[in-house]
């Protein structure tokens, strides 16, 4: 009788965890291609299967690999239809550490993006938790891959601004000191008029109109000579 028992409670169990599986079903698009050599860009996703008017939850994990170190970003997003096929993410992260964050949401398509991280050579997973209400849910990913750039390039890249700057300092500097250079007056008794010498083209040339037009100084300037 207790032999009996046991096997009926066994029985119950596998027929329990049976259902909470089928419940749970996900249907997963591996990260295709799953080996990425930076540049690249791949898909993955789910379709979800639930129980009509019950809540499911969502536990998927996509696996790659990196050929080398590179600069990832990532987006996941679903849709709903008539509050019966909705899926709503709870959490989303790379490896562990890199947070997706929710850029958009429901009634339009729920949207979670991840920034640019920088990931080293080697397997990396996305983890994608939520829940389904509903049938059936679907979701759908995409993921960039772009090399690091080298330190070479960031030097380049330094060195040229550096360069522009100074190229820039040092066109502007002869107009400040040759506004800044000292001039000297003197008198010129033959017109009558202040000349200036050693002075920025520019002045030169509005004494030279003053001259053209015979200013006279001669009462007030008579000590300059």
């Amino acid at each position: 009788m207790r032999k009996l028992l046991l096997a009926a409670l066994s029985a119950g169990a596998l027929t329990l965890a049976g259902t909470s599986t089928a419940n749970a079903a996900s249907t997963i698009t591996g990260v295709t291609p799953a080996i990425l050599a930076p540049p690249a860009s791949a898909l993955f996703g789910a379709v979800i299967t639930g129980t009509a008017g019950a809540s499911t939850p969502i536990t998927d994990t996509f696996t790659f690999n990196i050929v080398g170190a590179g600069v990832a970003d990532a987006q996941v997003s679903t849709v709903l239809l008539e509050n019966t096929q909705n899926i709503n993410f709870s959490s989303i992260t790379l490896d562990g550490l890199y947070p997706f964050v929710k850029t958009s949401n429901d009634p339009g398509p729920e949207t979670w993006a991840l920034n640019p991280v920088e990931l080293g050579d080697g397997m990396h997973s996305i983890v994608v938790l939520g829940t389904l209400l509903g049938p059936t849910g679907s979701y759908s990913g995409t993921l960039n891959v772009q090399p690091v750039p080298e330190p070479q390039s960031w030097a380049m890249m330094l060195l040229g601004f550096g360069a522009i700057g100074l190229c820039l300092r040092t066109r502007r500097r002869p107009r400040e000191s040759a506004l800044a250079s000292p001039s000297r007056y003197f008198w010129d008794h033959a017109n009558g008029v202040v000349l200036l010498v050693g002075a920025h083209p520019f002045l030169r040339s509005v004494l030279d109109c003053r001259r053209a037009s015979q200013l006279d100084f001669r009462g007030s300037m008579a000590g300059i000579t």
